[in-house]
């Protein structure tokens, strides 16, 4: 099962089904990219906040395919247990680091906003009045606005942290069922090419590309290539892939740079933001360059 179609591992000839088809969507013809992307990629917020019909009936359309696959994958050879993935591949769980702090720091600068005005208020209200009653009142609604400002921005914060614990065990679950060796990922004639002792460098660097997405049989190519002529580099690459180490370590560094935004004062924030989209562009850069990826 090298494909995640809707959340659900799969053929890749079980996705080319699905992929070939359109579904209708309120007055649209969406392909199943697009009808993945509103359910579970970059546009799902934006979706759920703004068009909610669109988002039930693409959940709907979404769900059906789910269970299609694995009634499909229960009739044939019993299979029960699914890994339901965020993500068909692991970059866009590092895009969504960005949405939850993009998120996460609207809501603050729009708290913060609030409160200024509260400032703003206050110091008027001083030069304005000697009254004792009105400046009483006025020092009470400050101190209410300065008090709903810090609770905010707390909550705001443990928002965001969850969001982002929820994330991490989405991708670590993604990270253990891809590199899971399993026998049903095993393709025969491959296997009996590289038995043969045939496929010199080129051949090895060839078929590593055609699998990049099954580990069982980028190991089966990375032991041919240790002993092959002029392939010890793709072996190496191969066996760094490890069990996702790279990957993840791709994941920190991007939620290092994100933690920053809601971390630091207001002028800081912004500049960290564009520090973040940055990184995210160049973190997507690398997860394309490595050996095994979805």
């Amino acid at each position: 099962m090298s494909v995640v179609c809707c959340g659900v591992c799969c053929d890749a000839e079980i996705y080319e089904k699905y992929r070939g088809k359109t579904f209708v969507i309120g007055s649209r013809e969406l392909g199943l990219a697009e009808i993945e992307d509103i359910v579970t990629g970059r546009s799902s917020a934006e979706y759920q906040r703004k068009d909610r019909d669109i988002y039930d009936a693409a959940r709907a359309v979404y769900d059906r395919i789910a269970g299609e696959i694995k009634n499909y994958y229960a009739a044939r050879d019993g299979r029960k247990d699914f890994t339901a993935m965020k993500h068909s591949n692991f970059k866009d769980y590092v895009a969504d680091i960005r949405m939850v702090y993009n998120s996460a720091a609207e809501q603050i600068a729009a708290a913060t906003a609030t409160r200024d005005v509260a400032v703003e208020t206050w110091k008027d209200t001083q030069q304005r009045s000697k009254d004792e009653a009105t400046l009483a009142r006025g020092k009470s609604r400050y101190l209410d606005a300065m008090n709903d400002y810090r609770v905010k921005v707390e909550e705001i914060k443990t928002a965001t942290k969850e969001a982002v614990k929820e994330l991490s065990g989405a991708y670590d679950e993604h990270l253990a069922a891809f590199y899971e060796v399993t026998p049903d990922m095993v393709d025969a004639n491959t296997v009996t090419i590289l038995k043969a002792g045939i496929c010199d460098a080129g051949d090895l660097a060839a078929l590593a590309e055609r699998f990049h997405g099954n580990v069982t049989m980028l190991r089966m190519i990375g032991k041919a290539a240790a002993t092959a002529d002029g392939a010890g580099d793709l072996a190496a690459r191969i066996k760094a892939a490890g069990h996702g180490r790279r990957e993840r370590e791709l994941f920190d560094e991007a939620l290092e740079v994100a933690e920053r935004v809601i971390s630091s004062d207001e002028k800081w924030a912004a500049i960290n933001l564009k520090r973040l989209e940055k990184r995210i562009a160049e973190i997507s850069e690398n997860f394309e360059r490595l050996v095994a990826r979805p």
